[in-house]
């Protein structure tokens, strides 16, 4: 379970508030500038905020309650857990459930007024019934197959799901989607349009059964980055919320579209992960590091000891690769990650003391670990570096 949340923790993520705010606005910015002078005004696309998988590491309640306050009209969430969270911190606007909801949980999902997300037929009818049961219409949102072959209704299935809705009172459809398989992969969107043309093409069969569609939604971040056909009626950008490129190939082609933005500083991380000094120690050459002696020092080397570990998401990994920031200055990793501890070294960094901050993400002085950074030190990705951040950690909104 986690540990009781302390007003000086050793190890914390910050969250910075203002840079959210202006990752949510650079945003809502994109549409308005490829709006700019047409009569369909921008501000009538809508803004959906992934906050599943805890914000992204970022800490789900703390988000919401800053997206409250924030042009954002919609969340989205995977579990029923996440919704009741998202309801708790005081989300009122509607909640787009992009995960599997069991049948049996319809009824819960109806009491959180989530709007679901519904692949098959044995789903819409689940959700029908319990809708019929306490005479509430469920407000759902198709999600259409177009290539990625995951979560999905296939062209096969549609008329008959579309059957479904239209001779029921208790379903109402107010979006479709899709997701794109490889659009932040690569700089070739060939696919990424091959996939927004099925799309098209299944909007188009059920606009044909006399199904209205209020809102299509297909724009992740890579796609609202570098494809403005995907927008529709609402965007749901992702990692690009939380200040970072979707990949380095999602960047380069959002430059080639943009050359006007002379720089990456239009997304600003929004985390940092911080923890502290919590030992100094010398140690004399020859001798090993932590658990399997995985390291042999070659000289008289100092060590700062902190209290974070792969219980806290810092995977072992890790181990004897990269560093640390301590007072702007770099701090290699000695030894094996622990479950609680890692050593780093700090030989001929004068000034060091007991308790001094620790940067493992973010920035110190004129250094920077990025998560990206973190993630091609673990062979992984930033999504993953971030999401597996331990929900132990308190998160501070700065």
């Amino acid at each position: 379970m986690p540990s009781p949340k302390s007003d000086h923790p050793l190890s914390w993520i910050e969250i910075d508030s203002q840079a959210l705010a202006g990752n949510i606005n650079f945003l809502r910015g994109l549409f308005d500038s490829a709006n700019s002078g047409k009569k369909t005004s921008a501000t009538q696309t809508l803004l959906c905020a992934p906050v599943k998988a805890n914000a992204y590491g970022h800490g789900l309640i703390e988000i919401v309650r800053l997206l409250r306050k924030l042009p954002v009209d919609y969340v989205a969430i995977h579990t029923l857990e996440e919704a009741a969270a998202a309801r708790k911190a005081g989300w009122r606007k509607p909640i787009l459930a992009v995960g599997y909801i069991a049948r049996d949980q319809f009824s819960e999902a109806l009491k959180l007024d989530l709007e679901p997300t519904i692949y098959s037929l044995e789903s819409l009818r689940a959700l029908q019934e319990a809708a019929r049961k306490t005479k509430q219409v469920a407000r759902v949102h198709i999600k259409i197959e177009t290539g990625t072959n995951r979560q999905g209704v296939s062209s096969k299935e549609l008329k008959s799901i579309g059957r479904e809705i239209l001779a029921t009172k208790f379903v109402e459809l107010v979006g479709a989607s899709t997701h794109f398989a490889n659009i932040e992969d690569t700089t070739d969107h060939t696919f990424a349009y091959e996939q927004l043309s099925r799309f098209n093409r299944a909007v188009r069969t059920l606009r044909n059964l006399g199904l209205d569609i209020p809102l299509r939604h297909t724009a992740c971040s890579a796609a609202h980055l570098v494809a403005p056909e995907t927008r529709f009626e609402m965007i749901r950008p992702g990692i690009a919320l939380y200040g970072h490129w979707p990949s380095r190939e999602t960047f380069l082609s959002f430059r080639h579209l943009h050359p006007q933005m002379e720089n990456g500083s239009s997304l600003k991380p929004v985390l940092s992960f911080k923890t502290k000094v919590a030992q100094i120690k010398v140690v004399e050459t020859g001798e090993t590091i932590g658990y399997g002696r995985t390291y042999q020092t070659e000289r008289r080397t100092r060590l700062a000891v902190a209290p974070v570990g792969y219980y806290d998401g810092y995977s072992r990994v890790l181990s004897n690769l990269g560093y640390a920031l301590i007072r702007g200055r770099r701090a290699p990793i000695r030894g094996r990650v622990c479950m609680n501890n890692i050593t780093l070294d700090i030989t001929g960094l004068r000034g060091i003391e007991l308790e001094d901050e620790v940067t493992l993400i973010g920035k110190s002085g004129s250094e920077e670990i990025t998560a990206e950074l973190v993630a091609g030190w673990s062979g992984t990705i930033q999504y993953e570096t971030l999401a597996r951040l331990g929900q132990n950690l308190p998160r501070r909104v700065v």
